[in-house]
Parts: structure tokens; sequence; C-alpha cells
């Protein structure tokens, strides 16, 4: 894959440009995370509730981000008392009504522009995988249209991917076929380098997660972090990076522990029957078999509980 880092020159260049976009400008956001039970969450594709009214999905509630769909940040009216309005605000429109306490008092409509809201989405959530798209810097919804991205690269929406390394995978691909194929190939290439760099932070975010979820079910139970199981987030986590479940280890081990006890059990039982083995015998042979379990237990522990690193993707030829 060709790499687009964005440093030296070019992060100057893409900064000069939001220096000059006008601060109503509608923006383009783009997050491959999802985080179930969270607000709005009605997308088949799964999302994640920014809470940010300017961020108007096609589809859900205000805030909400599709999983996997580009999606634009807009000018929207907030309603506030009047009296909090800083000077020199907009204000849009002039609206009589009743405060929380029941007294009268004016509630005016001010503006909540892309630009104000995107320093603090950026702030909050660019390490969660929220992305601004670049690629489409004053471009205007009329400009951004025809190009029908969201179809074009997930024509099968909202079935996708299940792992971050399919969806790296996929669209791999959909960048070297729109990049031979599409009319507005460059402006494809460029915006789909920017997805797979999304999908590489929503992925250290939620390996990032999940170690600490699995730093807690490594506590004692009684200690007050302590976490017996999976919730719904981490597990959709789970398989959305391949990490490995750590209980899935510690079932390994509960499943060797019973097939100690049976072995331990038929010794007893030989023992005991006349088999000829001495209580010296019989001892060493217990200790042996500890020891090969203890040895297996923290085999299977490790494996359990070892960071997994995100698969770096092959390179392919500069010209794809």
């Amino acid at each position: 894959m060709r790499k687009h880092n964005i440093d030296g020159g070019a992060a100057v260049s893409i900064a000069a440009q939001r220096d000059t976009i006008p601060k109503d400008a509608p923006r383009w956001l783009f997050s491959a995370s999802d985080f179930p039970g969270t607000k709005g969450d009605s997308s088949p594709a799964g999302g994640i509730d920014f809470g940010s009214p300017c961020i108007v999905p096609f589809r859900g509630m205000p805030g909400f981000m599709n999983r996997c769909l580009i999606t634009p940040c807009i000018t929207v009216p907030r309603r506030v008392p009047k009296q909090e309005v800083p000077i020199g605000t907009d204000i849009l429109t002039l609206n009589p009504g009743r405060d929380d306490m029941g007294r009268v008092t004016d509630y005016v409509d001010i503006p909540l522009y892309p630009a104000e809201e995107l320093q603090y989405l950026m702030l909050a959530y660019k390490a969660w995988g929220l992305r601004e798209i670049t690629t489409l810097i004053k471009r205007s919804p009329e400009e951004v249209a025809p190009l029908q991205i969201n179809t074009t690269i997930f024509p099968d929406w909202p079935t996708l991917p299940n792992t971050n390394a399919e969806l790296k995978d996929y669209l791999q691909r959909r960048r070297t076929h729109l990049g031979r194929t599409h009319a507005a190939r460059d402006v494809f290439v460029a915006l789909i380098d920017e997805l797979l760099e999304a999908v590489d932070t929503a992925d250290a975010w939620q390996r990032r997660h999940l170690d600490a979820v699995h730093s807690s079910m490594r506590l004692p139970p009684e200690h007050l972090e302590h976490k017996p199981a999976y919730d719904p987030v981490d597990i959709t986590f789970l398989e959305r990076t391949g990490v490995p479940r750590y209980d899935s280890g510690l079932r390994n081990i509960a499943e060797s522990q019973a097939a100690i006890g049976q072995l331990l059990a038929s010794q007893v039982t030989n023992a005991g029957g006349g088999s000829g083995m001495t209580a010296e015998q019989f001892a060493d042979t217990l200790k042996s078999v500890l020891r090969e379990n203890a040895a297996f237990v923290q085999s299977e522990i490790a494996k359990a509980i070892r960071p997994q690193a995100p698969e770096t993707p092959p390179e392919t030829p500069e010209g794809e």
C-alpha cells in the first residue's frame, strides 16, 4: 500500500486549508468503530454516539456515526438562554419560554459551527479512530454527492467485514480497483488511505481497551476493580481485533484440572487395590503431575493475556 503520511509540508498544507475554511462549511468524518449499547444505536452495521448535534448521519439519531460511513458535520442551531449568549455571537431566532424553574425567560437559537465542534470532537475522540477526511476539505455537499463515496467504497453496506484485519484487506482491494477504474481515481485513492489509517487507530484503541479489561480480570475477585466477565463492548472488540479471549485460557485450565483429578483418582484406586505402588511412589507421581499442571497453567495464562500486535499489511507496488 502506498504510504500517505501527513507530515512536514503536507501537515502545513492541510492546516492552512483548515484556516481558510469558513466556520460554517460542512466537514466530513469517518469512524471504523462500533460501541454496542450506545445512544441511538439502531444501525445494522453498528456505530458510536459521539454526542454532537452537528453530526447528521444518513441513518440514526444526530450525533451517531455509523460504522464505515463517511458522514457530514454541519452547522446546526443550539437553543440557550439569552443571558448566557456571549457578546458578539450570531443569533438566529428569539424564542420566549420558561426555564427549568418555570420562570419566564427568552431563549435564542445560536449556530453551532462545524469548525468549532471539530476541535472538541478531535480532542475527545481522535484516539478512538474518529477521523476528519482531509481529502474532502473545502468540498461542499453538492460537490461530494455526485461521487457517491459511501456506495462506491462500501456497495454492500451495512454488510461489512467483521474484523479490522478483514476490513483493511477489503479497503486495500477497493483502493486498487478504484485506482485503476474510477474516473475520480485520485480522490478515491487518497480517501481510502485515510480510511485505512482510521481503521488502524480504531484497532489500537480497541486493543488498549481489552488490555485494561484483561488486567481487571486478572485481579483477585475481592478487588474492587475485578471484572468477572466480558460485556457486549468487550465481546465486540474481541471480534474486531482477533485478540484471544482471556477466559478461553481459563476454560482450558478447568478442563485440565478435571483430567488431572481423574488421573489422581485412578492412581489412588490402583494404589489401594494392590497395584504394587508404594506410598512413596504415589507421592512422587503426585508431585510430578502437579508440576506438569502448574507449568501448563502458566503457559495457558501467558497465551491468553499476551498482547497482540496489529498486523502489518503487505506492501503493494507503488503503482497500485
